[in-house]
């Protein structure tokens, strides 16, 4: 009796330790999802939402490097725009790939989380330095505006680390995060080019106007001279 008694303490206090851990997990998880969003949705400049985002992911889903690229649809590539974590001539090896080409390709290509935890040994990785620097997990995660992908976030670790269920909604979510944030500073500058455009152009027509005044005088001053 007193063995059964012990065994169903230690089954419950196993259940209290497991739960303990998941709520702790959801509430990391909760607080990067918060982190991201509020450093995102506090500027709509996109070198900022860039940096904001990338320093924000380091944070909060507790990796070593993170890199965003941003999707060229005339080159059907997508292309680094910014990263964190490594040295830049990591980067120099491949800084675009091609749509389908790579893990990056493959993400941009399937709207799809695509991940590994032996990168090492994976095929599908196609930049040798970042391997030479010791880093092991990889995932890129497609960043979508209105169902679309527009880019993707890449983020690795040199610790060994089981991809769960619940990391991919959670990069899932963060992903679609960052990529209306993009997607809306992308719109703002396109914008604000159009604002300076017509503005250049009230600009001209002011400038033709001035000058067609003056013309219309001296015409008008020689006639009565």
């Amino acid at each position: 009796e007193i063995a059964t008694l012990g065994a169903t303490f230690n089954a419950m206090a196993d259940n209290l330790t497991q739960s303990r851990l998941q709520i702790e997990r959801q509430f990391r998880e909760l607080m990067a999802i918060n982190q991201i969003g509020e450093a995102v949705s506090g500027t709509l400049s996109l070198s900022e939402v860039l940096d904001h985002a990338l320093d924000a992911t380091l944070l909060g889903l507790d990796v070593e490097s993170s890199g965003i690229f941003l999707l060229d649809e005339e080159r059907a590539e997508v292309v680094l725009a910014r990263h964190r974590g490594l040295h830049p001539e990591a980067f120099q090896e491949r800084s675009s790939f091609k749509i389908g080409e790579g893990f990056t390709g493959l993400s941009a290509l399937s709207g799809e989380i695509v991940a590994t935890t032996d990168l090492p040994n994976d095929p599908r990785y196609l930049r040798k330095q970042v391997i030479e620097a010791g880093f092991i997990a990889l995932a890129v995660i497609p960043l979508k505006a209105a169902g679309t992908v527009i880019g993707t976030l890449e983020v690795a670790t040199r610790a060994s680390r089981d991809l769960t269920e619940g990391d991919l909604s959670l990069w899932t979510t963060i992903g679609a995060t960052i990529g209306m944030a993009v997607a809306n500073a992308h719109l703002f500058e396109a914008q604000r080019l159009a604002a300076a455009q017509l503005a250049e152009k009230v600009e001209e027509l002011q400038r033709m106007q001035a000058r067609l005044i003056e013309a219309e005088r001296l015409q008008a001053m020689g006639q009565m001279a």
